[in-house]
């Protein structure tokens, strides 16, 4: 029993080899971490900084064991996710954001966010669509986007646009990347 458990410990950075790579971590890493914030907590009026510190503090505190296996950026974006949906299981109240796209679709957009008010439900509004303008030159890219912000699963979109897997990603990459580029200090630091 005592050679598995120890075995299990080997999958995870000790606290203080975490110390030792949170140390390291430089400018290029830190702004890559920053924008993985942005993007996470676009949608539930959060500070990206204030998530990206909790994930600092789950590890300090050890409350959350980093697996050797995995990237920085994978597991802070892993870490990040977790704490927003147990955010999420806390906020049972969902407020519904009711728009039209130039076409005249309406869409529907749910915020779980009980502090939420009528100003920052128009702002929301507002960024969602500056987002979709980003993408008025790609109507595939606009459609995905679209049906990611209803919650459409990959097998929906897939049929949706026609894409297959394979342009599926490439069309998300392109829309990371674009997103990114727009929105470099988090998205609601550009507004």
């Amino acid at each position: 029993m005592f050679g598995s458990e120890l075995s299990e410990l080997m999958k995870y950075y000790s606290i203080e080899e975490v110390n030792d790579k949170l140390s390291e971590l430089d400018d290029a890493t830190l702004t890559k971490l920053r924008k993985i914030a942005g993007i996470i907590t676009y949608y539930y009026n959060l500070n990206p900084e204030d998530l990206l510190q909790d994930v600092f503090d789950k590890l300090l505190s050890e409350k959350r064991r980093w697996p050797k296996d995995l990237d920085i950026s994978v597991f802070f974006k892993n870490t990040m996710k977790s704490i927003l949906s147990n955010e999420k299981k806390k906020d049972q109240k969902v407020l519904s954001l009711h728009s039209t796209n130039e076409n005249g679709d309406e869409l529907v957009n749910t915020i779980p966010d009980k502090r939420i008010d009528i100003e920052q439900g128009i702002l929301l509004d507002q960024e969602i669509k500056a987002i979709l303008n980003l993408f008025e030159d790609d109507v595939i890219a606009k459609d995905l986007v679209e049906g990611r912000m209803e919650n459409l699963k990959k097998s929906e979109l897939l049929e949706l646009t026609g894409l297959n897997e394979k342009e599926y990603d490439t069309k998300w990459k392109k829309i990371r990347r674009r997103i990114a580029k727009k929105y470099s200090g988090g998205w609601r630091n550009e507004q």
